[in-house]
């Protein structure tokens, strides 16, 4: 079963049920994550629209992804990767993450209907210790919109490779109460709402760790 999609401003919009009229979620997340264990038809299409992206050879598990001079509140993320028992740090693994600019758009030549062209994205790969770290700035909410601001993510290696949730940020006032309760029910790719905290430097700062899915089919 595959959910269609309608475009808005350069996104997707996926009609309905599965986010309770919540707001816009980029359907390759929604129909990867949210609904790809229950729909497996789906996923495989709606991965053929938007794949992980295959990354560049050899990446830091450290990376800085907007170029200097990028409008916005600088943030860093960091976290550390898990084998799926959840204690053994995972070596080897790619993580992929884009997101929109301060203003919430994620490229000026976007065109509307079509999966997003991401100026702001990276990828870090982890060494023994699992560890990954990205230093970029606050993502803006989708204009006109009630999506939290959210970087999205995906995770692939030997046999693994897909979306994982969002990245949302617990100061985040479009965050509704209904959303705060479902993304806190456990669902083994780490907590999706992130507390971030500001530093001296005025740099926004936190954690999410991920603990991967058994090993299977790559999907």
């Amino acid at each position: 079963m595959y959910m269609p999609t309608t475009a808005h401003r350069g996104y997707m919009r996926f009609p309905g049920a599965l986010n309770d009229c919540d707001g816009f979620l980029p359907a390759l997340l929604i129909a990867v994550v949210l609904v790809g264990e229950y729909f497996g038809a789906g996923v495989a299409k709606a991965q053929d629209e938007f794949p992980v992206p295959d990354s560049p050879s050899a990446p830091p598990a450290k990376i800085t992804i907007p170029p200097k001079g990028e409008p916005g509140k600088p943030l860093v993320i960091s976290g550390t990767i898990y084998q799926p028992d959840g204690k053994t740090p995972a070596e080897g693994v790619t993580l992929y993450v884009f997101q929109t600019d301060a203003k919430g758009v994620y490229s000026p030549d976007q065109e509307d209907g079509k999966p997003p062209k991401p100026r702001l994205q990276g990828w870090m790969r982890t060494k023994a210790d699992g560890r990954y770290e990205f230093r970029t700035i606050r993502p803006g909410a989708y204009p006109g919109g009630d999506t939290p601001a959210h970087i999205h993510a995906g995770v692939y290696g030997r046999s693994l490779r897909y979306w994982i949730n969002d990245y949302w940020f617990a100061d985040d006032p479009l965050i509704t109460a209904k959303q705060r309760k479902r993304v806190d029910e456990p669902e083994g790719n780490g907590k999706v709402i992130v507390i971030l905290n500001r530093d001296d430097g005025e740099v926004w700062r936190g954690i999410r760790d991920i603990t991967l899915r058994k090993a299977g089919p790559i999907r």
